[in-house]
């Protein structure tokens, strides 16, 4: 018999801990997630998630808007 390993899970954040991550106010994720935009997550019961992997796939994807002069 084989033993498998599987790969250690991201760490899972609420929404004060994700929006510190991501240097964003908890205001703005909470918006973003009722509008369908910002990063992925996950519901453990009634309680949101963020998994740490995603939020850093989100940051390589998420636009950048640049300031005109």
């Amino acid at each position: 018999m084989r033993n498998h390993v599987l790969p250690s899970p991201s760490p899972l954040l609420d929404t004060r801990q994700a929006a510190l991550y991501l240097a964003l106010s908890e205001t703005t994720l909470i918006s973003w997630r009722s509008l369908g935009r910002g990063p992925r997550f996950v519901r453990v019961g009634r309680a949101v998630r963020y998994r740490q992997a995603d939020l850093d796939a989100f940051m390589v994807i998420m636009p950048c808007e640049e300031s005109q002069p």
